[in-house]
């Protein structure tokens, strides 16, 4: 690559966008309850999970609360990945 490719590739407002997503601190730790929120592009809308693992190094897009998790529904067998914007504190009830 060409220095003006290798910036054009690396150093543009996406590529910093990904690198800030997965060097940021999580947003939820490991065994947190978390809600999907009625935006999710899933059918688990509005329902409760535990928060499993973060994926760090797994940031793919360059939307804020890109930070991707693993997470286990409450009541169902098979993990769900999501992404950190997807998601947001349980609320008590």
């Amino acid at each position: 690559l060409t220095r003006t490719q290798y910036r054009a590739m690396c150093e543009n407002k996406y590529a910093k966008k990904v690198l800030s997503a997965a060097f940021a601190t999580p947003a939820f730790k490991n065994g947190t309850v978390v809600q999907a929120r009625k935006t999710a592009p899933w059918t688990l809308k509005n329902k409760f999970a535990i928060v499993i693992e973060s994926k760090e190094s797994h940031v793919t897009s360059a939307a804020k609360g890109a930070k991707p998790y693993v997470i286990l529904p409450v009541g169902e067998k098979q993990f769900v990945e999501c992404e950190e914007r997807h998601l947001k504190k349980a609320k008590k009830t």
